[in-house]
């Protein structure tokens, strides 16, 4: 009798080691996806509010691109500590103006590492965005320097400044664009001007 309890005894063992290993499995698993959705969400924020930024800049271009009759372009601080842009036309006491948004790289920046682990195809198309960001962050960054130089460049300079700038910024959007429709199933037609995260 005692040798038919023996393996009875080690084949529930056995099952039952393996209903927890499949349980820990599934459970792995749906954590992981609901990471990723997470993950996705928080990605589909940041681009929201990049699009601003690639916005807010193209209008920028186009306005020097257009307007031959400006007198003087600033920058200046607002009270919150950002940047708005302000174009005055001769004669004109007043002009027109927009905030210049900073490009947001935070969320892909602190879950980079994780998002290579948990989905390399999203981690792929995320790399691809973010890198296009650096460039619209470096168009930002011109556009900044050459205003705040205090010597208007040449209207030659501007001409190819304006054209590399949309360019760039047309390819950000399209990368942008790629990422959006992964993390969300949409196209990219929304702007947020701030997120949670």
């Amino acid at each position: 009798m005692e040798t038919t309890i023996l393996p009875i005894t080690v084949i529930v063992a056995v099952v039952i080691f393996l209903i927890k290993e499949a349980r820990d499995l599934l459970g792995n698993h749906q954590n992981r996806k609901r990471q990723v959705l997470a993950i996705k969400n928080m990605l589909a924020d940041e681009i929201e509010k990049n699009n601003f930024t690639i916005a807010t800049l193209r209008r920028t271009l186009i306005s020097i691109k257009n307007n031959h009759n400006i007198n003087s372009v600033s920058l200046e601080r607002t009270s919150s500590g950002s940047l708005r842009i302000e174009f005055k036309e001769a004669g004109q006491e007043s002009g027109s103006g927009w905030p210049i948004r900073n490009v947001s790289n935070v969320i892909f920046d602190k879950l980079y590492v994780q998002l290579a682990s948990l989905d390399i195809d999203l981690f792929n198309k995320s790399k691809d965005a973010y890198e296009s960001l650096s460039e619209v962050d470096h168009i930002r960054s011109s556009l900044i320097d050459n205003i705040e130089d205090h010597e208007w460049p040449s209207d030659s300079y501007w001409e190819s400044f304006v054209d590399y700038g949309l360019d760039e910024l047309a390819d950000a959007y399209v990368a942008l664009t790629i990422l959006y429709k992964e993390c969300t199933g949409n196209d990219l037609d929304k702007h947020k001007i701030r997120a949670f995260a």
